[in-house]
């Protein structure tokens, strides 16, 4: 399985990918690849081979919550890339 971060260069979001990616590591024994994106869009967005399962621009600008990413790969909680209501909360109510 192949795990790929695209972090914002703009923004230096590579130490939270870097973090991020030795947490997969760890917990897995996945590989893990690293791309600078930008473009004003300022990504952080996780895929599993090719899938994306996060998405930082499709969250409104959410960050994964703490372990967030180890349980989606764990089966734990589904992947939900598109849906700001992750929690079941909107993130705003406009």
């Amino acid at each position: 399985m192949l795990i790929s971060i695209t972090w914002c260069r703009d923004c230096n979001h590579f130490p939270a990918a870097i973090k991020l990616g030795m947490d997969i590591k760890e917990a897995f024994g996945y590989d893990v690849e690293y791309t600078a994106g930008g473009g004003g869009m300022h990504p952080f967005e996780v895929y599993r081979d090719g899938d994306i399962i996060f998405s930082k621009v499709n969250q409104r600008g959410r960050w994964p919550r703490k372990g967030e990413i180890l349980s989606i790969l764990k089966g734990e909680i589904p992947e939900n890339p598109n849906d700001p209501l992750v929690d079941g909360t909107a993130a705003d109510n406009k």
